[in-house]
Parts: C-alpha cells; structure tokens; sequence
C-alpha cells in the first residue's frame, strides 16, 4: 500500500484524493483508520523531505562571512 502512496503524492494529488484511489482499491476489510494514517503518514514523510532540501535561511552570520555578529 505504501508503495502506492508516494507516486501518487508526488504526482500532486492531494492527501483527500489519495485516500480515496486507496479506498477503491483495497478490501472492504482495510479500515478507514488505516489508510488515513498511511496518506497522512507518507505527505508528511514527504513535506520534511522538502524541508530538508531548502535552501538555508540566510543569517546574520552566513551573511556576514560566517563572523560573529555583535549586538
């Protein structure tokens, strides 16, 4: 199921419509619950993954040659 999620995350489709392609596509035994945390699980595995590769916020102190700014 997990292996379904990230591609169609990362195609842009919201977490909503991914539960939804997920619900239609898994037993009537699967609940709710559970394909739920997995969607919410996995946009949030990939937002942190964004995170990580932004650009760093520029400091005082990266703009200053990496020297100690004073107050």
């Amino acid at each position: 199921m997990v292996r379904r999620v990230f591609p169609l995350l990362e195609s842009g489709l919201i977490p909503g419509a991914v539960f939804a392609q997920l619900r239609s596509m898994s037993a009537d035994d699967v609940p709710d619950q559970e394909l739920h945390g997995v969607t919410n699980w996995a946009a949030n595995k990939l937002a942190l993954a964004k995170l990580d590769q932004a650009e760093p916020a520029i400091t005082a102190e990266s703009a200053n040659g990496g020297q100690q700014v004073l107050p």
